[in-house]
């Protein structure tokens, strides 16, 4: 049981974070706008024999927001692990007996019009509010409820950081944004990138 345990601690702590860090480069290639920005405030922080920490994020609000774009469009893990319910209860207006399993779909409520305004275009913006980066109720990339995902917070800063440490120092693009680029979808929503070009920034 305990090797099981860790097993599924480092299983889930690991793909989905990797998962997510190509994705944020993959959002650069396709928006070199958002590139830019991201490069902005980096350097516009942090001098550059500093590498980025989470202790910078109130700094880089827009570069969180990035991370915050790239959990919400691609939604990562689209289906949670089940749920059951503990009694008879009531679901969009249907009777749903005792003992039903639940599949919650995140894919779903972070695509959903009612919350997000033109939820299929990539707008790192959406997350921003007076200068700060900042979570709306649906946002929900880690599940919600008491048995939300309890690795929410260390994830999100180690993306941050990965991320935001290959972005002070490179540049990234592809030679065609769409080619060398594979999606797989299933458990989790991964993307293969082949022939990333790194250029040095400095």
């Amino acid at each position: 049981m305990l090797k099981g345990n860790f097993q599924s601690l480092f299983s889930a702590g690991s793909t989905p974070s990797r998962a997510t860090v190509e994705w944020c480069l993959l959002a650069m290639i396709r928006h070199p706008d958002v590139q830019s920005a991201v490069h902005r405030e980096l350097d516009a922080l942090l001098p550059r024999d500093r590498p980025p920490t989470w202790k910078d994020h109130l700094g880089l609000p827009f570069t969180l927001s990035v991370v915050y774009e790239v959990l919400r469009h691609n939604s990562i893990v689209p289906i949670p692990l089940l749920r059951c319910t503990a009694g008879r209860t009531r679901i969009g207006g249907y009777d749903v007996p005792k003992g039903t399993i639940v599949m919650p779909s995140i894919w779903s409520v972070h695509h959903d019009p009612r919350h997000w305004e033109e939820p299929f275009a990539f707008k790192p913006e959406r997350f921003l509010r007076e200068g700060r980066a900042f979570r709306p109720p649906s946002f929900v990339p880690f599940s919600y409820g008491k048995r939300n995902c309890p690795g929410e917070d260390m994830a999100i800063a180690i993306v941050f950081t990965y991320f935001a440490s290959l972005m002070q120092r490179y540049s990234v693009s592809l030679p065609d944004a769409e080619q060398g680029v594979r999606q797989l979808h299933g458990v989790a929503n991964v993307v293969l990138l082949e022939n990333v070009c790194f250029k040095k920034r400095f």
